[in-house]
């Protein structure tokens, strides 16, 4: 079976929604991104477009546009995306905002991307057992999921 190669599937998931994107790289620094109560006014649940963090992290970058995902951001400006990795914190205000409870203002952090999971990165692996256990899954539910988006922009 191979193996979808992560940069594709990347510039993929942004061109849905920004399709003048040409450039998905992954960010070097991490970045500070303050969430205010009017930016927890959005009702926008389960839109990465929109979202209160969407609107918040558009101020902070003076973005084209975002996609706010539970564990991966992208920031668009012009004709390039940068991909930032969400810590635990805002993927729990994240699934928090989805499910009508609000995002809680405040400061929160945008991180680089581990350098094992960067763009162009070899992710070949394998296993030495020929039966592995099969491995469940958790799916949370009622939250966004940003590689399957019914909605426009």
């Amino acid at each position: 079976m191979k193996r979808k190669n992560t940069w594709h599937t990347s510039l993929r998931i942004v061109q849905k929604h920004f399709p003048n994107v040409e450039i998905v790289s992954d960010a070097e620094k991490e970045i500070l991104i303050e969430v205010t109560p009017t930016d927890n006014t959005s009702k926008a649940v389960k839109n990465p477009l929109i979202c209160a963090f969407a609107r918040a992290c558009q101020r902070a970058f003076t973005a084209d546009g975002v996609i706010i995902g539970l564990t991966i951001s992208y920031i668009v400006k012009g004709k390039k995306a940068m991909r930032y990795k969400n810590p635990e914190s805002v993927s729990r205000e994240i699934v928090s905002f989805d499910r009508k409870a609000g995002f809680t203002p405040g400061v929160y952090q945008l991180s680089p991307i581990n350098p094992a999971s960067r763009l162009g990165v070899s992710h070949r692996g394998g296993s030495n057992s020929k039966n592995p256990k099969p491995r469940h899954r958790h799916v949370t539910s009622r939250v966004r999921v940003i590689g399957e988006i019914p909605f426009e922009r």
